[in-house]
């Protein structure tokens, strides 16, 4: 008969209590080194210890609030977009502050301030119209960024997304886009500058049209406000902030706010961009609120998760598209490059500067294959995604024949947007 003996406590002679927390916390930066950390908006600051090693930083901007004219407009100011390569030599600790979205207008409350975003969006003038469904402003959205210590005077930071503006009571009324190197300017005639590297976004106004205040470090511009009058667009934050939108000059006319600045200074081979220009790369929250993505880059290994590739869509041929990949591995030693082919033939070429996760195509004149390529130089493995086709349709042609009379349930006759 064999004797079994239960063993009811491991024990290791030579480890300490201290010793075991220590191998413990070794563990956890070996994780840590091995995963991307996604810091979402909460309304507080964030804080991250970091050990040694090269990371990169991918910060967005939160977006401007809407404005409302009988019902909400899509002309919110949307936040920009920041990269680059923080080096740790020792662990430490940063603070993130994630920037919210400013709020959307409504119609709603006579004199109603729409607030910018957490972290520095502007909040949009006093809506003091006498028709409260009609010509509204909303608030400037929150800057993004990262600093090395805590504090309130947007101080130390490393790395900055700029908040997009407040729009206004029209489409073409937006509020400025977030940096970039400057933001953008708000829309209309009196509107908010964009915030630059050196100063806050002026407030435009005019006898009629009363500004609002200037951007400042770290913060957007207020609107401006006047009695009878509809209050102007809220700067959005950033490095500097946008300047407010100026009030209307009886009723519409009113400005939106300027977008907030980026900010590199604190990490290496840094790159911005504003919403819409070649090299932005979508915002992962949908709701208009700010994000940070903290991914090790450690040396690659083994092979490597190229993801699933995909493009978005479009109405017209001449319209440009995005291609995007998820889940593709991040860490050092990675390359990234889109590749394209005539639709069907299998002839592939690399694409210029498409050595990104997202690019966007803006020359498109056939039906094309496009697929993208993942490469760990340290193993040598490389795969290749999916295969996206877009495709080309012809131009139409229309004919009008202006001796006739239109037909049907309207005169107003207007061409076709394709």
């Amino acid at each position: 008969m064999r004797k079994i003996t239960q063993l009811s406590k491991l024990q290791i002679p030579w480890m300490s209590t201290k010793t075991f927390a220590i191998l413990l916390v070794g563990l956890f930066l070996q994780i840590f080194q091995i995963q991307a950390q996604t810091f979402n908006y909460t309304g507080s600051v964030q804080s991250v210890t970091l050990p040694a090693g090269d990371y990169e930083i991918e910060m967005w901007g939160a977006d401007g609030g809407k404005g409302f004219q009988t019902s909400a407009i899509n002309n919110e100011g949307k936040g920009g977009y920041s990269k680059g390569i923080l080096t740790v030599t020792t662990p430490t600790t940063y603070y993130i502050y994630v920037g919210g979205k400013g709020q959307d207008a409504s119609g709603t409350g006579a004199g109603a301030v729409y607030l910018g975003g957490w972290n520095g969006g502007g909040d949009s003038g006093q809506n003091n119209y006498s028709t409260v469904t009609q010509y509204r402003a909303g608030g400037g959205g929150g800057g993004t960024d990262i600093r090395t210590t805590q504090n309130t005077t947007y101080a130390n930071r490393l790395m900055v997304a700029g908040g997009g503006g407040g729009g206004v009571y029209l489409a073409t009324y937006t509020g400025g886009k977030g940096g970039g190197v400057s933001g953008g300017d708000g829309g209309n005639t009196y509107h908010g500058d964009g915030g630059t590297q050196t100063a806050g976004g002026t407030a435009n106004g005019s006898t009629g049209n009363i500004a609002g205040t200037n951007g400042a470090l770290g913060i957007g511009g207020n609107g401006g406000t006047a009695s009878t009058k509809s209050g102007g667009g809220g700067g959005g934050g950033g490095y500097y902030g946008g300047g407010g939108g100026a009030t209307g000059n009886t009723s519409s006319s009113q400005g939106g706010g300027g977008g907030g600045s980026s900010y590199l200074g604190g990490v290496a081979t840094g790159v911005t961009f504003m919403f819409g220009d070649t090299g932005f790369v979508p915002n992962p929250d949908t709701n208009g609120n700010g994000t940070v993505i903290i991914t090790s880059m450690a040396p690659c290994t083994g092979m490597p998760t190229v993801g699933t590739a995909s493009a978005t869509s479009r109405n017209c041929a001449s319209e440009p598209f995005t291609l995007s990949v998820a889940s593709a591995t991040k860490a050092g030693g990675i390359t990234y490059q889109w590749q394209r082919a005539d639709a069907g033939t299998g002839i592939w070429q690399p694409i210029s500067g498409a050595t990104t996760a997202s690019y966007t195509v803006t020359n498109q004149t056939v039906a094309s294959d496009y697929r993208f390529v993942i490469t760990c130089s340290y193993s040598t493995n490389t795969v290749t995604s999916n295969v996206v086709t877009v495709t080309q349709n012809a131009a139409s042609y229309i004919f009008e024949g202006f001796e006739n009379t239109p037909t049907g349930s309207s005169t107003n006759n207007t061409y076709p947007s394709c």
